[in-house]
Parts: structure tokens; C-alpha cells; sequence
């Protein structure tokens, strides 16, 4: 296994657990956490590799479908009071989040796509299956609210694009990885939000 395919099955499993967790606060059964799991995990990628006119990996490798499985499993045993319900979201959707980011940019520079495509193309890997599994559950998109959410995955990979040519892709990725979930993590504990479109 390479360290780009471990570093994608660590956010798809970070995402399934997120998935989950929310079907499993809408007090949905297990096939319809499984399904929101499945789409949070899943979704970002699909949506990247039907841009770039390339076969979904999540339909090539059965991997991706045995962490979703995993994942939407092992959420079923985290707690579910609610004020640890939304911690575990906010943190798993975090990861995937900054992982996710960091692999469409790199996939979009593989394809030959230029720095501000790969950098678009990257964020919206990261921010799919989090807009998916809200609309799903009947929530507002993180994207859409108030807090810090494409706003972050932004520079995160504008971040990794700077890097990856000076460090190799481990070093580059994990800085980037890190700024990503550091900063969502403050910038929901601090409340920070960027300012609210006012019609005037």
C-alpha cells in the first residue's frame, strides 16, 4: 500500500464514522446510517473523479467499501449523548476534512491540472460528502453556515500546493493535514465565522 492510498482510507474512515454518527442522532437504523456513511465517505471523491472524467476508485478497490463498513460499525459503539455526539462529528469530519482536501489537490496536480484548478478541485474533495450528508439529514451544509468550513480547506490546499514542491509528499501532506484540522477545530471552539451577507 502506498502512503497516498493509506492516507485516503484514513479520511474515508474518518468521514464514515461522521456519516454515521449523524444517522445515528436522526435515529436512523443501520442501513440508513450505513447510507449516510457510505455518501459522507464517498461523495467528495465521486464528485472529483467525475470532474476529472476518471473511473471513481470507491467502485475500483472493495477497501473503500470495508472502512465505510468498519467505520459506520464502530460509530454504533461511541456514545450517543448528544453533547459528545457533536464533538465526535466536528473532529472525524475535521480529519476527513484535511485529508480529503489534501488528496484531490494532489490527484488534480497528477492529472496535469494547473495550480488554482488542483487547489478549487481539492477543496471540493474535502467539502462533497460533508454537503451531501447534511442535505441527506436535513441540515444546513456546513458550507452555508456561518463557521469556518471551505474557508479553511481553501488555504489548506493552497498550503500543500506550496509545499509539495520543496518537501516530499509525507511532509507536505501531514503540515497540511494538521493546519486544516487544527484551525476547523479552533474555529469551532472560538466560534469564529466569517461575516454574515447583509442585503442591503
Amino acid at each position: 500500500m502506498t502512503f497516498l492510498f493509506i492516507l485516503d482510507l484514513i479520511g474515508t474512515l474518518a468521514f464514515a464514522i461522521s456519516g454515521a454518527q449523524e444517522g445515528a442522532y436522526k435515529k436512523l437504523d443501520f442501513i440508513g446510517a450505513f447510507f449516510l456513511a457510505f455518501v459522507t465517505a464517498m461523495g467528495g471523491g465521486i464528485i472529483r473523479d467525475s470532474i476529472l472524467g476518471e473511473p471513481s476508485a470507491t467502485f475500483l478497490n472493495p477497501w473503500y467499501l470495508y472502512i465505510v463498513i468498519f467505520g459506520a460499525s464502530l460509530s454504533f459503539l461511541i456514545p450517543k449523548r448528544i453533547e459528545k455526539h457533536w464533538k465526535t462529528i466536528l473532529i472525524f469530519d475535521a480529519l476527513g476534512l484535511a485529508v480529503f482536501t489534501v488528496i484531490g489537490t494532489t490527484k488534480s496536480l497528477q492529472m496535469g491540472l494547473g495550480p488554482v484548478q488542483s487547489i478549487v478541485l481539492g477543496m471540493i474533495t474535502g467539502v462533497g460528502g460533508g454537503i451531501i450528508r447534511d442535505v441527506l439529514a436535513n441540515e444546513i451544509p456546513a458550507i452555508l453556515r456561518k463557521e469556518l468550513y471551505a474557508s479553511i480547506a481553501l488555504p489548506g490546499a493552497l498550503l500543500y500546493f506550496i509545499l509539495q514542491s520543496y518537501f516530499s509528499f509525507a511532509i507536505a501532506a501531514g503540515i497540511s493535514i494538521l493546519f486544516i484540522c487544527i484551525v476547523r477545530i479552533i474555529a469551532i471552539q472560538k466560534k469564529l465565522a466569517l461575516p454574515k451577507y447583509m442585503n442591503l
